[in-house]
């Protein structure tokens, strides 16, 4: 299972999250709160609710468990926006405390799975946003006129 944390999201793009959460393929936890928090602070939550990650946390809330997952069992990406970005943007030229610059790992997906994948998630992009256009003369004119509705060759949506 793929489970995205989301404290802020563009429409587009819960548009396709949507369609992922709808056939089961991902579960999305919605980082909402009575109390407001600056943008960043939003990260420091997924911390104390994720079971999979990449950060250890220093502090928890009573009754959250760190469990440690096999690598062989789990795949864990990180992926998250630089918009607000607190760090600054040469973040990994600073040298961490042990004296050593971070690094990016990189690791590469097997070739025949990246081409699946590829062809899975353009599969996914055309199914969501490509629009099929209705020909609107093939509406049966009873349909539109018996509720008022205007002509559907004139527009697509009645205005109240």
């Amino acid at each position: 299972m793929i489970y995205f944390y989301i404290g802020s999201i563009s429409n587009y793009d819960r548009k396709i999250l949507s369609d992922y959460v709808r056939t089961g393929d991902v579960e999305v936890i919605e980082l909402h709160e009575k109390y407001e928090r600056p943008y960043y602070a939003w990260h420091l939550i997924s911390i104390q609710i994720g079971v999979m990650f990449i950060h250890y946390a220093i502090a928890k809330l009573p009754g959250v468990k760190t469990v440690r997952i096999d690598a062989s069992r789990a795949l864990v990406r990180h992926y998250k926006s630089i918009q607000h970005r607190v760090d600054g943007l040469n973040w990994h030229l600073i040298p961490q405390a042990n004296g050593t610059l971070f690094t990016i790992t990189k690791r590469p997906l097997e070739p025949k799975f990246a081409a699946n994948l590829t062809k899975a998630i353009v599969k996914r992009v055309q199914n969501v946003y490509d629009t099929i256009p209705v020909k609107c003369d093939r509406i049966a004119r009873y349909l539109w006129e018996s509720r008022k509705f205007p002509d559907p060759c004139e527009s697509m949506s009645p205005v109240f």
